[in-house]
């Protein structure tokens, strides 16, 4: 028995000036404790200021779900722009992953490129996309 198709994506790839696929970065972190969730949030913040003007960063998000749990998400142009934002926050993001872990976070990250777009998205304003055939 084949499975229904739920969702279609386009065929289309999202292609940036450039030809190059954007990359998104997903990171889940389930926190034990309140405090390291209050200073997560923190460095969050923190690190984001520091970031702002990275070029390759289209957007980055936090979201919180329930049970003490983190999700962040930011959108890139290439691998070499996530270099890039190392290099901004320093030593702040490391120290973070430490932090977190040591207070007994379980940390899960993973990126991926985007290779398509769903049917009828409107193009983001900040990001220099198109939409044609390679």
């Amino acid at each position: 028995m084949e499975k229904e198709q739920i969702f279609q994506v386009d065929e289309l790839p999202v292609v940036l000036e450039g030809g190059e696929s954007m990359v998104c970065l997903v990171t889940r972190v389930k926190i034990r404790k309140l405090s390291t969730l209050i200073w997560s949030i923190i460095a969050y913040f923190r690190m984001r200021r520091r970031v702002r003007d990275v070029r390759g960063l289209f957007e980055v998000s936090l979201v919180l779900k329930r049970r003490r749990t983190l999700f962040f998400i930011s959108f890139w142009k290439d691998v070499a722009a996530m270099a890039d934002f190392a290099t901004a926050v320093g030593p702040l993001h490391p120290q973070a992953v430490r932090k977190m872990r040591s207070a007994g976070a379980e940390v899960w990250s993973g990126h991926f490129v985007l290779r398509g777009t769903a049917p009828h998205s409107r193009p983001w304003a900040n990001v220099p996309v198109s939409l044609e055939k390679r």
